[in-house]
């Protein structure tokens, strides 16, 4: 359960809300972390109380480039300006270190920080755009442990798409690929079983997803799943050709799907769907779009109650680590999607 809400239909419940609500923004150097943003803003009602912003930096020591630098502090600056001049009060700011010693319990503390002077149960609006996919992973699941206690009335995700890609995009540093829960070598995790059924959702770079299907053992499923986004299936063009081997080996499954809603459904069915086997690691790769890594979270968390009784089987997210670029990642902005995750319908006792 990921639903596209409409911007018009979100910026109304906020504004209508009887609960407090959590913005949780996470601005960086690419325009598009605070573009996507002002058309939001400038709908919400003047001085709301009930609408608390949270801006989240994340400050690396060892990874400066300064002129990426420079172009967060502007975006940063700008956002707050803008978050002020709308609700008569300045965001609440959190700097936290990243990535060094960032953790589920440094996600823990944000979220328990922003809602400091919020009474549960409270509904949270989490912008992706900006946020590591690795922050993103320990923020669901402390989120999803919030919804199952009640702490968490509503769930609203936004996603900004950028207008453009410069080229070449290739990372000066690209790491690793590493499963998060456990937080270990994926040759490591692979080396304790003899199978595997993975989803790779590749992204436009196109290396990982050949990297992470040469990485796995030699008796192996894998399904492929490709976003033809049918707003702009120019986009969509760049990351068939970034995985063209990929796209024709034989011995894999494709799927094709033309929203993000759709491919999240279709995640959630293999997970429901796919069979569960004794000494197999079942994996989700999700390198596209970061909407599709909550997707993942979600399709690990069925998984893992399916294999409570299979012998031997791990299950696991795998992102690559040491993802670091060297230009800005992005240009320009294209368009805002929001979407409400509803964790309502699934049974939650295991989850990540």
């Amino acid at each position: 359960m990921i639903k596209w809400v409409a911007l018009d239909k979100l910026t109304s419940w906020l504004n209508q809300s009887d609960t407090d609500v959590l913005c949780l923004v996470a601005p960086n150097y690419e325009p598009r972390s605070v573009l996507g943003l002002e058309p939001l803003l400038a709908d919400l009602r003047a001085n709301s109380e009930r609408v608390q912003f949270g801006l989240l930096t994340l400050q690396s020591s060892s990874r400066r480039i300064e002129p990426l630098e420079y172009l967060k502090t502007a975006n940063t600056n700008r956002l707050k300006r803008l978050i002020h001049s709308r609700l008569g009060r300045a965001p609440y700011a959190l700097t936290v270190p990243y990535p060094n010693a960032f953790s589920e319990v440094t996600a823990q503390g944000i979220m328990r920080d922003l809602a400091s002077g919020s009474k549960p149960p409270f509904s949270l609006v989490l912008d992706l755009t900006a946020l590591p996919r690795k922050v993103i992973a320990a923020i669901m699941s402390v989120i999803l442990r919030e919804r199952q206690q009640g702490r968490l009335e509503r769930i609203f995700l936004l996603y900004s798409w950028a207008g453009a890609y410069p080229q070449p995009r290739y990372p000066g540093d690209i790491g690793a690929l590493v499963p998060v829960r456990s937080g270990v070598a994926l040759s490591r995790l692979l080396g304790s079983v003899g199978a595997a059924r993975a989803v790779v959702l590749p992204s436009r770079q196109g290396f990982e997803s050949r990297q992470f299907i040469e990485a796995l053992p030699p008796t192996k499923h894998v399904s492929v799943h490709l976003l033809v986004d049918r707003e702009n299936p120019f986009h969509s063009f760049q990351v068939l050709r970034a995985n063209t081997a990929v796209v024709n080996d034989t011995a894999l499954s494709l799927q094709y799907y033309l929203t993000l809603q759709a491919g999240h459904e279709h995640l959630l069915q293999w997970a429901r769907e796919c069979p569960i086997e004794p000494d197999t690691a079942y994996l989700v790769a999700p390198f596209g779009p970061k909407l599709v890594l909550v997707s993942g979270w979600l399709a690990l968390g069925i998984v893992q109650q399916r294999c409570a009784d299979a012998n031997n089987t791990v299950c696991d997210v795998v992102l690559l680590s040491g993802h670091q670029y060297n230009t800005t990642y992005s240009l320009g902005f294209d368009r805002l999607e929001a979407y409400e995750l509803d964790t309502s319908t699934l049974t939650t006792g295991a989850w990540p």
